[in-house]
């Protein structure tokens, strides 16, 4: 099945539809990435279609829409030109930091303050949509030197069961948009499974067990005086007991300062998450009954698979993964990223 590929330019006005490839990506909480390409004999190989700074918007009947920007690198070979893009939440990218801010609050009203500061000089097009307002951040001081969006992704990291999307919308003018969502990731657990052998590919890498091991954490809050800061000292018994002892100590970027603080969570699910190796899955997923409609960013599947990892004395692995990547090409191959949730 082809996806549908239509082209805006900077102010979200429809310019062009063409007929192309595309291959994209989604990974959660940063910019994804997409390309395709195009005859030079093309009618519309054209300049003003495929200008650096113009808008893509990719969809698919079966797969979340995706959108973003043309930008560099383009090539020219043998004929055709390939075109990239990068999400839409990469403009932050293009943005640096603003000076000392003082955005006192959530997450998400930092977010919603940073979509306007980005918007001040030049329109990205992102707007403001449903942005949670759990937890407390820093009072947020950016300094001109860093780029906004290597201070987002890091403030939203903190945050890890939540996320951070820019869905493609239209505004009252029918101009293209993208509403920033920044929500809890949902809990529940498809119905479909992800089975080896029947809607799973299984090729290549399959299995990764990895990350740092620490089941002893020392972990200390960021406060806006030494006074606000406060530690915490976890233990993991069982996995000290298994793996004998890894310690980590470290600064959270999450702030005590106010009473709303998520910072003992924030700890306890760093544990949680570190006390033992993390499994990170890579496979192809096949286009059967419910499989690619039910394949989002955040989305939770049983995954079984037979010929890797192990299960209690023998080879297998039955685990619980949440989707933390995608991409997928028009010839139709939809490949997953995912982690192990339980």
């Amino acid at each position: 099945m082809a996806s549908r590929l239509t082209i805006y330019d900077r102010n979200g006005r429809l310019i062009a539809e063409l007929d192309a490839s595309v291959k994209r990506s989604w990974i959660k909480n940063r910019a994804g990435v997409a390309s395709f390409s195009t005859s030079t004999l093309n009618e519309k190989c054209r300049e003003e279609y495929l200008r650096y700074g113009n808008l893509v918007l990719v969809e698919h009947d079966k797969l979340p829409a995706w959108g973003g920007y043309i930008t560099t690198n383009r090539e020219w070979e043998n004929g055709l030109v390939k075109v990239n893009a990068r999400g839409i939440m990469g403009r932050f990218a293009d943005r640096w930091g603003v000076g000392v801010c003082n955005f006192a609050g959530s997450p998400g009203y930092a977010l919603e303050n940073f979509i306007n500061k980005a918007n001040e000089i030049d329109d990205t097009r992102m707007r403001v949509g449903e942005l949670s307002r759990y937890g407390v951040a820093n009072i947020i001081q950016v300094q001109r030197e860093t780029k906004m969006y290597d201070f987002i992704t890091a403030m939203i990291d903190e945050f890890r069961g939540y996320l951070l999307e820019f869905s493609p919308s239209f505004d009252e003018g029918r101009a293209l948009i993208f509403k920033g969502n920044w929500y809890k990731q949902p809990e529940g657990t498809s119905q479909t499974v992800l089975m080896e052998g029947l809607n799973i590919e299984a090729q290549g890498s399959v299995l990764v067990e990895q990350g740092t091991i620490a089941n002893r954490m020392h972990i200390t809050s960021n406060g806006a005086t030494e006074k606000d800061k406060k530690s915490i000292h976890l233990d993991d018994e069982e996995s000290k007991a298994k793996y004998g002892l890894y310690e980590l100590a470290e600064t959270s970027s999450v702030s005590t300062t106010y009473v709303q603080t998520p910072f003992e969570e924030t700890a306890r699910e760093k544990l949680a998450k570190m006390k033992q190796p993390r499994k990170l899955y890579n496979f192809k997923v096949l286009d059967i009954e419910s499989a690619w409609y039910e394949t989002r960013i955040g989305a939770q599947f049983r995954c079984e698979l037979y010929s890797s990892g192990f299960f209690g004395s023998g080879l297998g692995s039955v685990s619980t993964v949440r989707v933390i990547g995608m991409s997928f090409s028009d010839e139709g191959r939809l490949e997953l990223a995912c982690e192990e949730t339980e």
